[in-house]
């Protein structure tokens, strides 16, 4: 059979199945499970929560295609422990301006001087045990007015007097 037709077949299935399902069944099959295009049909129920915690680099990379291609669907996402970097964190909030919960916990790397952040509706957000500074840390309650909750614990690059406030 066509890819054409399988991907058409595939586009009426729920996107979480055939990403996870679907691509065990044979190489052409995985192939098209992995088609860039299939997220477009994906529906937008299966996007409000995202939870790709202890993910390998695979899973983060297509996840931020899907958040690329659906931002407004975002409202909780957990990539604790997930193989990525901070760089996810600005990528993820760039995007994804319908974003309420954030769990970030356990990621690696560096943070980018200043990140854009446009997710001014976070509410809560997990960056324990991560290399975030003072210098983020301040930047990022500025840019995030509605930030009620945020978890630093094991931050170990954050002074004591921006831990107190």
């Amino acid at each position: 059979m066509p890819q054409s037709i399988i991907l058409q077949i595939f586009s009426y299935l729920p996107y979480k199945f055939v990403r996870t399902a679907a691509l065990l069944v044979c190489t052409a099959w995985h192939q098209i499970a992995y088609d860039k295009s299939l997220i477009k049909y994906a529906r937008d129920e299966e996007f409000l929560e995202i939870n790709a915690r202890d993910s390998s680099k695979q899973t983060v990379d297509d996840f931020l295609q899907a958040v690329q291609w659906r931002p407004n669907l975002f409202h909780c996402i957990d990539l604790c422990g997930a193989k990525t970097t901070l760089a996810t964190f600005c990528a993820i909030t760039n995007c994804c301006v319908e974003l309420r919960i954030l769990n970030m916990a356990r990621i690696e790397g560096e943070i980018p001087e200043y990140p854009l952040i446009l997710a001014a509706n976070i509410v809560e957000l997990n960056v324990s045990e991560t290399l975030i500074d003072d210098r983020f840390f301040v930047f990022t309650a500025e840019c995030l007015p509605k930030l009620g909750i945020v978890n630093v614990s094991r931050c170990y690059n954050l002074t004591q007097v921006v831990c107190a406030l």
